[in-house]
């Protein structure tokens, strides 16, 4: 059970790109499904709302950070299996509403998660522990490093389809629940883009390095 309990708080950070707070404020019937009326398969998709349970028995009570982060977003069908698998098999029988449950059958608190990422890290081969420290600057995983990692891949994808960077920046805004004015997708369409642009000068030089083992 905490092995799907954590299982389920990764793939909300690192799909979903949700904040911690808006993740333990996440009710157990948070994930809703409909028939496309063109293929017959499920389409998924989760609301993203403010905690309106008075009698929170957590110490520091979980919260939305505004009204823009409040939203709802497209889920994939993996995701969701995994989400429903949680949910039907190893949740348990808790006396609360929402969706992450602890070990005593309380609702999931910010120290929980932090406690969770750390156990994680710790798992982690030296080699990858020294790309962590790289790549982030920080020793351990951290909800915020999984939300960026989600924000940068999803701009990539959709520059990839052929979107204008603004049509883009556009779309990060409704996904991960930031207002108009906010620089963030400015932050992550660079990061997008510097990646890009890696790509396609080591893919170059690749090349041409091939091009010069292959002359006589």
């Amino acid at each position: 059970s905490t092995q799907w309990r954590v299982y389920s708080l990764v793939i909300l950070l690192l799909f979903q790109g949700l904040r911690r707070g808006e993740i333990l404020s996440l009710p157990a019937d948070f994930l809703k499904s409909e028939r496309d009326p063109r293929t017959h398969d499920f389409r998924w998709r989760m609301s993203v709302k403010n905690n309106e349970v008075e009698d929170d028995p957590r110490a520091s009570l979980p919260s939305i950070k505004t009204s823009q982060s409040i939203r709802t977003i497209p889920m994939t069908a993996q995701t969701a299996e995994g989400i429903n698998t949680y949910l039907d098999s190893y949740r348990g029988k808790v006396n609360h509403r929402y969706f992450l449950s602890s070990v005593r059958g309380q609702p999931l608190s910010l120290e929980g998660v932090t406690k969770a990422l750390h156990k994680l890290t710790t798992a982690l081969s030296p080699t990858a522990r020294s790309e962590l420290l790289s790549s982030t600057g920080a020793n351990y995983l951290s909800a915020h490093a999984m939300r960026h990692t989600c924000a940068v891949v999803r701009m990539k994808q959709l520059l990839m389809t052929g979107q204008s960077p603004e049509n883009a920046m556009s779309q990060l805004r409704s996904f991960f629940g930031w207002s108009k004015t906010s620089m963030m997708p400015l932050h992550y369409a660079k990061a997008a883009l510097d990646e890009r642009l890696n790509e396609t000068w080591n893919d170059k030089l690749d090349d041409r390095l091939e091009l010069l083992r292959s002359l006589p």
